[in-house]
């Protein structure tokens, strides 16, 4: 599982021209970490660098309030990624979190391969392809878009029918 925690840049390079600095969120993952910036910005002096919240100011209820929802959307969407998560680097989780309109307007493999067995009449290809189905769907969850199906992909997904017990199957 991946950890999320709001960060600063001490460094002087990261300080705007008001003396403020722009909170990140540092995800970590496999002891690799990554920042997604935020459109928070705090002066670095009222930012408590152990809690990743700001300890002082006008606006620290607001601020803090911000960080809360967004280390809470990043967790649950890490969740959502489930077993594919142990196989994905820092990067590429944080390319899933913050990849917006992921699925807008992508053609999903799920509703393919079911508008597909629907318009054959064969039923043994029918179980042929319901077993493998089943599997993608308890391996990723109920949505698939075709653009994230790559060869990362099979490998992640051949490494959990691995651990599943799966064996022949596989080439399948």
């Amino acid at each position: 599982m991946s950890t999320f925690k709001a960060v600063i840049f001490k460094v002087e390079v990261h300080q705007k021209s008001d003396g403020t600095t722009n909170i990140k969120i540092r995800i970590t993952h496999n002891r690799r970490a990554d920042y997604v910036s935020t459109d928070l910005y705090v002066e670095s002096l009222r930012f408590d660098i152990k809690s990743g919240f700001v300890k002082s100011g006008k606006n620290k209820d607001y601020i803090n309030l911000r960080i809360t929802e967004k280390l809470q959307k990043f967790q649950k969407k890490d969740i959502e990624l489930g077993d594919r998560r142990e196989l994905m680097t820092v990067k590429q989780i944080k390319s899933q979190l913050t990849n917006k309109n992921k699925n807008s307007g992508a053609l999903d493999f799920f509703d393919f391969a079911e508008e597909f067995l629907n318009s054959i009449d064969s039923d043994g290809t029918k179980r042929w392809h319901n077993p493998t189905i089943a599997s993608l769907k308890s391996f990723i969850g109920d949505k698939l878009p075709f653009s994230e199906i790559n060869l990362v992909f099979l490998q992640r997904f051949e490494h959990y029918l691995k651990r599943q017990g799966v064996s022949s199957a596989i080439n399948n």
